[in-house]
């Protein structure tokens, strides 16, 4: 799945939503493929379990190329939090009406 895929994805979220009145935030968690402890983490993932999906990420999302997608569906970013260091966690909102 390419980058515009992904915000493909996003954009049925938003969707949900928009149907959904007390649905308001959400909540969205990828590594950051900016950080280089990721690259490292996953190579030696990669090499423990051969077999498991080190190399499956279809994006390779940064902190600033995920904030780009989130803001260009119209969402207000709340926040961005780090899970040991390289699995970043942005917390968006729907635009107040």
């Amino acid at each position: 799945m390419a980058e515009d895929g992904v915000a493909g994805v996003l954009f049925d979220l938003i969707q949900a939503l928009a149907e959904y009145e007390k649905l308001t935030h959400l909540v969205v968690g990828t590594p950051d493929y900016g950080r280089r402890l990721w690259w490292a983490i996953e190579w030696v993932y990669g090499k423990v379990l051969p077999g498991a999906y080190a190399h499956e990420h279809v994006t390779h999302f940064t902190r600033d190329g995920l904030a780009q997608a989130l803001r260009a569906l119209d969402l207000e970013i709340l926040d961005c939090r780090y899970v040991g260091f390289c699995e970043m966690i942005f917390k968006a909102r729907k635009p107040l009406t």
